[in-house]
């Protein structure tokens, strides 16, 4: 009887040990920020690392530290699932600008060109939704003072940024 309790106390430990690095939700937050006398916009993504890394790589992730994923895999991954979408139709090419480690995050960045102001444009932002049944991706969209929150879940479709 004493061995079969410590073994259900051993395994309830486990299971909690298990889970104790685990997000308690899942979300990335896109911040848009506009520059009306640049015409471009810059375009910042955090991300959980852990989570991010093994789904652009394809390898799981070990605890600990978390290396950002070769340049090439992030743009790969972002171009398919998160794209601005000019009143004409198409994608906006996104500029990489670098990427930094944040105690659990990635902190992505991008340039865009905005020939029009962002009022114009759609946005699709479905960043993990494949892995996650409860991603939430909040964009917002900051235009001098003004300041607009998207919200994208799984199946959601393009959105006007305004």
């Amino acid at each position: 009887m004493v061995k079969r309790r410590l073994l259900s106390v051993l395994l309830f430990i486990a299971a909690v040990a298990g889970t104790a690095s685990a997000h308690p939700m899942h979300t990335s937050l896109a911040q848009i920020t506009y520059s009306s006398s640049t015409n471009a916009a810059v375009i910042s993504i955090r991300v959980f690392a852990d989570d991010f890394a093994a789904q652009v790589t394809g390898t799981r992730i070990k605890s600990g530290a978390v290396p950002i994923p070769p340049e090439a895999d992030i743009q790969r991954y972002i171009a398919a699932r998160f794209a601005l979408i000019a009143p004409s139709g198409s994608s906006v090419a996104m500029s990489w600008c670098g990427a930094r480690i944040t105690a659990d995050a990635f902190l992505l960045c991008f340039k865009v060109p905005m020939l029009t102001e962002p009022a114009t444009f759609r946005i699709r932002n479905t960043l993990m939704t494949e892995l996650f049944e409860d991603q939430v991706n909040i964009v917002q969209v900051i235009e001098g003072k003004a300041r607009r929150t998207i919200i994208f879940t799984r199946g959601d479709a393009v959105k006007p940024l305004r």
